[in-house]
């Protein structure tokens, strides 16, 4: 089978993600802002215990919001968004909780990934890397997360390495450089990643039907 060429370019994407940031821009950076007093409490109070559970506790619910925000939006560009549109969003304890574990899984086999090796701890980030993603798109559980971020990543190894690293440009530039700088550094990471996902999803989507088809043909 001829492999489908996703629609899908670092440029674009990082054109696409300033112009919904630019169209959304009070909502993106109240979005960015929490993650930004988020960091700011869990710097001053790190030995606070019971304080950083909490914060790390919201910055879950946060995060699942901002990713499940983000995969919609770079769906369709057109929505307009302000702050209540979060609520549409916000998870329930127990998505959360898978959240969670998909993370942790995926965490498990990266590390185990490092301890054989370095290099198959890199390759296991990349393939996994839209585990948490899939999980907060499709709620189809630990196990389906991992498996459709692989299947996602399969024969795209590079183009989503290298989406990764500029994400992380962006994510790393917010932490160095802190103070509000991550209200728009955090946003634009996420997005660029949301549409990759996107893409990836869709030329999946266009691979399945060109293998059903002749089978519905035959029927």
């Amino acid at each position: 089978m001829t492999q489908q060429k996703i629609d899908f370019s670092i440029r674009k994407a990082l054109n696409n993600s300033w112009d919904i940031f630019v169209q959304n821009p009070k909502f993106y950076l109240i979005l960015g802002f929490v993650f930004f007093i988020f960091n700011f409490f869990i710097e001053k109070n790190s030995k606070n215990t019971l304080l950083l559970i909490i914060i790390f506790i919201l910055s879950l619910f946060w995060s699942y919001a901002a990713s499940a925000i983000s995969i919609s939006i770079t769906n369709n560009q057109n929505q307009n968004l302000d702050i209540s549109s979060i609520q549409n969003y916000f998870p329930s304890i127990k998505q959360v909780l898978f959240f969670v574990l998909v993370g942790i899984t995926s965490g498990i086999v990266i590390l185990g990934g490092f301890i054989m090796l370095i290099i198959p701890g890199i390759y296991f980030i990349v393939r996994l890397t839209f585990s948490n993603m899939s999980y907060v798109d499709k709620q189809e559980g630990i196990i389906a997360s991992l498996r459709n971020s692989w299947n996602l990543t399969n024969n795209n190894f590079w183009t989503v390495s290298k989406t990764l690293f500029i994400s992380l440009v962006f994510f790393i530039s917010g932490s160095v450089f802190y103070g509000l700088v991550i209200s728009f550094t955090y946003p634009i990471a996420i997005l660029i990643m949301a549409q990759l996902y996107n893409a990836l999803s869709r030329n999946n989507l266009a691979e399945q039907s060109i293998v059903e088809q002749p089978l519905e043909l035959e029927s």
